[in-house]
């Protein structure tokens, strides 16, 4: 299979066009065999070769990027133009967009709450791998089996040990789902436990 250009399938005689379900579209010719038109409307960019992404947010017109070496770029998300950078000590674990525009971004190191125009907020000295945002705009998140709660401005209200060893978080509705090996553990907002759903 190749990716053409379309001025590429000028003169070819076309025989089949699929959509597929990401949008990218397949063709068939007699003259080249198939051909794979990724979905136009999904934006991609070039990074340097050596960056090892290890997160990646849109928020706003922005695409916010963090990478193993620590570093955090903003680009436009229209123009793909840098529109601001910042270096940190420790590679970059997550990045979350909270519903009012604050970032976090979590390092190995600490966890940092910017504004939208990446001012600074909060510096909170601990690591997280997941965020998520609940309904009255409190975070919650997780690192390994520590749960914590804070304030939209990175202030903590709350800290919990949970059973396990936790790998990702999703708030759903009034519902956390927290993953982990051995299956999903379900809490309410207020980290009561609901009930656990085991592994496969």
């Amino acid at each position: 299979f190749s990716a053409p250009e379309l001025k590429l399938l000028e003169n070819r005689s076309i025989t089949k066009a699929l959509v597929d379900h990401e949008g990218g579209v397949w063709l068939t010719s007699l003259e080249k065999g198939a051909h794979y038109i990724p979905n136009p409307s999904i934006m991609t960019m070039t990074l340097p070769p050596d960056t090892k992404l290890t997160a990646v947010i849109s928020s706003g017109a922005l695409i916010v990027t963090g990478d193993n070496a620590g570093h955090l770029v903003a680009y436009d998300a229209k123009t793909r133009q840098i529109v601001m950078e910042k270096k940190f000590r420790y590679p970059i674990v997550t990045i979350y967009a909270t519903s009012t525009g604050n970032i976090w971004v979590s390092t190995i190191g600490s966890v940092m709450v910017f504004d939208r125009n990446f001012r600074l907020l909060n510096s909170i000295k601990a690591s997280r791998i997941g965020f998520a945002e609940m309904e009255n705009g409190h975070l919650i998140t997780v690192n390994a089996s520590h749960i914590s709660i804070f304030t939209r401005h990175g202030d903590v209200l709350r800290y919990f040990d949970g059973p396990t060893i936790y790998r990702s978080i999703l708030v759903s509705d009034s519902i956390v789902f927290l993953a982990s090996r051995s299956g999903l553990h379900v809490f309410t907002q207020d980290l009561t436990f609901v009930t656990d759903i085991p592994a496969l």
